[in-house]
């Protein structure tokens, strides 16, 4: 067999080049491991990438080869061979073939092939390009012996599909380093780099809509550059994009649909009239079987189409190819495209999607259909308005049917809802509400109300309290009236969103009857996405009221109800995280706390209650930590997003927390500067203002004051239990400075009587040197609790050193004390560890001791615990 010189070099970089060092570091640093896969659909720079840094890199010899359709096995190892040789990694290449005619001496030269690489000092790299045109069986299993048997080889795969090589094996021994289309879209700032190039600048806001519409597919980009260079108002082009665009349209032609069989092509038009797929609501829109099987497929062969994370057997395809396949099918078939969106309605609304169904019928044109699907499912849509499930806005009803027919205005002002077109949708809503007022009566009674539910999704959407309950109080009065129809439907939707308002005004007694209620009625009704987002918000009330184990159990199961893909599913998971991620801080797990709080960020929620909440938790947690510069910018952040303060009561809770880290810096006068105000309008003091303005005088030595400031905590209706906490260990350490040890010692006892039960302990792990000697004092007076504030102490202890201690390792574990470390996190003795590693007792003791040194701690618990800071567990 020839060798094709040109199959051993990677090709030249198309110019202009972007460069992406970030991803050149990726592939550095994955030479360290045996296997790094890149899987991505054409056009996505894999092989732009590979070439680069194979020219480049500096950290491995790379030998190249490009495969092609219609390569084997004799071809592989023959232009492999080659290019080793050419790379100087073996020897022998004199541009003969290589002898491995049958299947015996092709394993004889695998074998001294995977002894050649073995024996080199140093490891080598093989890049294998387009390795999904590599059909021979044989030959993936000849690739696999090699890379398991060739420990200095280091191989680097590019394909469209994930390849045959036992991936599972290499991933489960950590050896595996892979690359996805993710991972290779460009970026917003190599976007704007590829369009410079072209002599094309745009503003960064039409860079970043670029990218979204791309969804930084490098390909698109790089057309959409070349067809804006030039251009007097390349803008308008960015605002025009779709698949249709011919660079596009051409490139979508040749490298995915002409790879598709007839029958293939067809399914992918079928479909597109839905953003997103599963196998069942494939075969209903193409009337056939092996949906599932099929949508899997074109995953696996890179056909555009990508799994929706976080909803299993669920898929869409790439926006670009979606337009592409929906305008071709309009042009070809425009009756078969309209009963299509039929279909998909029917199939949205026969599982419960009524927000996906009243997306297709309004894009099939039906407006019949349109508005029996609203009034099928208007709470569901009502509480989950924007979600996923439509292509954008559909082309509105004509101006005279929506006049002569308001339920079809109030269809269309839903759909502009689902999908964040507010302004659009307050005109319909108008239209709906003035078309009403003309009906008559008997006719307008269930409008009415769907109406108002449209009106109350529209005021949450503005995250606007004061109107969402100026409406559900509205609804309710319908229901007591006998003025609306579908009352359970009703109560379901106007008491979630009573509660949630409640609590954004501080209403938390109110809020909670409201949420008990709508979670019980929601029950009776078999609505479970009301019930669990009734639930979430309770969790995070009780959190904060001091019911940590009641907290964490109704928001774990929050979390493991069936996902909701609209807004209500994620204002319930937001709020679920906040809840966790109260008790994690007030338990002291400040990393859980942490990750539980990114995760509530993450969610596309505007529960402002939730947003405030999130806000003031990572203000307590920087503080915790002592990093008030964190805490100052988290505080900045919360006052410039407006949901986190769209009430009195939010913004009084984010000034509070400004005072506390006024305190913590020792202003203690601008604390109580910001307090006073709020002091001023209410009658009696609350109790999170009581404490700041109690610690802010125990700071300044004023113990009396302290104390005076401080109202009778110890009753279970002063508030939330943690501020009660906070409250006692004021009130004991100002008898402790007053020289009154006996009443600090009980005042603290009974703190901690409250505080065992559900497990708090940030108030005494993160008070301070002051709250520490009064632990170590009591402890040694005699305590019920006498484990339980020995564990404090040292905890406390552990922490003080820890904040004088360098963050790094001065000195680095070896293999074995790594290995000793991972033990010492269970309850194994020394000598069960020395057995199950099968050395001497005095082995392990040696590197206990050494762990110990080389982590500054004295204990086991503390060395776990530092080792965890130090992310070395």
């Amino acid at each position: 067999m020839p060798v094709l010189p040109s199959k051993l070099v990677g090709p030249p970089p198309p110019a202009p080049l972007v460069a992406r060092p970030r991803l050149a570091t990726v592939l550095d640093v994955a030479t360290v491991r045996r296997l790094t896969v890149l899987t991505a659909p054409a056009g996505w720079g894999k092989t732009t990438l590979l070439s680069g840094w194979a020219r480049d890199t500096r950290r491995v010899p790379v030998a190249w080869m490009t495969i092609e359709p219609g390569d084997d096995g004799d071809s592989l190892w023959t232009h492999l061979h080659a290019s080793l040789s050419a790379a100087s990694v073996i020897g022998g290449y004199d541009q003969r073939p290589v002898p491995v005619p049958s299947s015996v001496s092709r394993r004889v030269y695998l074998s001294e092939l995977a002894t050649a690489l073995a024996d080199r000092p140093t490891p080598v790299g093989i890049v294998l390009d387009d390795m999904h045109h590599l059909a021979d069986p044989d030959a993936l299993r000849d690739l696999d012996f090699l890379l398991r048997h060739a420990e200095s080889l280091r191989l680097v795969v590019a394909a469209r599909t994930e390849p045959s090589l036992a991936l599972h094996r290499w991933r489960v021994g950590g050896e595996l380093t892979e690359i996805s289309a993710e991972d290779l879209a460009f970026t917003d700032a190599e976007a704007a780099h590829a369009l410079a190039q072209h002599g094309v600048e745009l503003p960064a806001a039409d860079v970043d809509t670029l990218r979204v519409l791309t969804e930084g597919w490098p390909a698109a980009i790089r057309f959409m550059a070349q067809a804006m260079c030039g251009q007097p108002d390349p803008q308008r082009l960015v605002d025009r994009l779709t698949g249709e665009q011919p660079a596009i349209a051409e490139y979508l032609d040749r490298e995915v649909l002409a790879c598709q069989s007839p029958h293939e092509r067809d399914f992918l038009l079928a479909t597109s009239v839905s953003p997103r797929l599963c196998g069942t609501l494939a075969d209903a829109l193409t009337g056939g079987t092996g949906g599932e099987r099929m949508l899997g497929e074109f995953v696996r062969r890179g056909a555009f189409t990508v799994e929706i994370p976080g909803e299993p057997g669920w898929y869409r395809y790439h926006p670009l190819f979606a337009e592409l396949l929906r305008s071709r099918l309009r042009r070809a078939a425009p009756d078969r495209f309209s009963e299509l969106h039929g279909r998909a309605a029917d199939w949205f609304a026969a599982h419960g999607h009524g927000g996906a169904a009243l997306d297709q019928a309004l894009a099939g044109g039906d407006w019949d259909r349109a508005t029996a699907v609203l009034f099928g499912h208007w709470h569901r849509i009502a509480m989950c308005p924007d979600g996923p499930g439509t292509h954008g806005a559909a082309a509105a009803p004509p101006e005279d049917l929506v006049r002569a027919a308001p339920e079809l205005a109030l269809a269309y002002a839903a759909h502009l809802l689902r999908v964040n077109d507010g302004t659009g949708a307050d005109v319909f809503l108008r239209l709906a509400g003035a078309g009403l007022n003309r009906h008559r009566a008997d006719r307008r009674g269930p409008a009415r109300t769907v109406h108002k539910a449209l009106c109350l999704a529209r005021a949450w959407q503005d995250a606007n309290p004061a109107a969402v309950e100026a409406i559900a109080g509205q609804l309710l009065a319908d229901v007591a009236s006998g003025h609306a129809d579908h009352d359970v439907r009703v109560r379901v939707v106007a008491r979630t969103a009573l509660g949630a308002a409640q609590l954004a005004t501080g209403d938390r007694e109110t809020a909670e009857r409201n949420l008990v209620a709508g979670a019980h009625v929601a029950e009776r009704a078999f609505l479970p996405c009301a019930r669990h987002a009734c639930s979430a918000r309770l969790a995070v009330l009780w959190a904060g009221r001091g019911e940590l184990g009641r907290a964490e159990r109704v928001a774990r199961e929050a979390l493991r109800a069936p996902t909701c893909t609209g807004r209500c599913g994620a204002d319930r998971r937001a709020a679920a995280y906040l809840a966790l991620a109260t008790v994690s801080f007030e338990r002291d797990r400040l990393a859980e706390a942490d990750c539980y709080l990114d995760l509530a960020t993450n969610q596309p929620q505007r529960d402002p209650f939730v947003a405030a909440g999130v806000a003031t938790t990572r203000i307590a947690i920087h503080h915790a930590r002592s990093d008030i510069a964190a805490a100052y910018a988290t505080l900045r952040a919360a006052r410039r997003d407006r949901d986190a303060i769209a009430t009195t009561y939010l913004c009084e809770r984010l000034t509070v927390a400004e005072a506390e880290l006024r305190i913590g810096c020792g202003e203690t006068a601008m604390a109580r500067a910001l307090l006073q105000p709020m002091l001023d309008t209410v009658r009696e003091p609350q109790l999170d203002l009581a404490v700041a303005l109690g610690r802010s005088f125990l700071c300044d030595g004023d113990h009396r004051a302290a104390a005076r400031a401080l109202p009778d905590w110890s009753d279970t209706g002063a508030g939330p239990l943690a501020l009660r906490l906070d409250a006692g260990l004021l009130a004991a350490l100002a008898a402790h400075c007053g020289a009154d040890p006996r009443r600090a010692g009980d005042i603290l006892e009974h703190v901690l009587e409250l505080a065992q039960p559900e497990g708090f302990r940030r108030p005494f792990t993160h008070g301070g040197p002051p709250v520490r000697r009064l632990l170590a004092n009591h402890l040694d007076a005699g305590t019920a609790q006498w484990s339980w504030v020995r564990d404090l102490v040292d905890t406390g202890a552990e922490r003080a050193v820890a904040a004088a201690r360098p963050p790094l390792l001065v000195e680095s574990l070896t293999d074995r004390e790594f290995t000793v470390l991972r033990y010492l996190q269970g309850a194994m003795a020394n000598s069960e560890i020395a057995g199950d590693l099968s050395v001497s007792v005095n082995t392990v003791k040696t590197h206990v001791r050494n762990i110990y040194r080389k982590l500054a701690v004295t204990g086991r618990r503390a060395a776990v615990r530092r080792a965890r800071e130090l992310t070395l567990l």
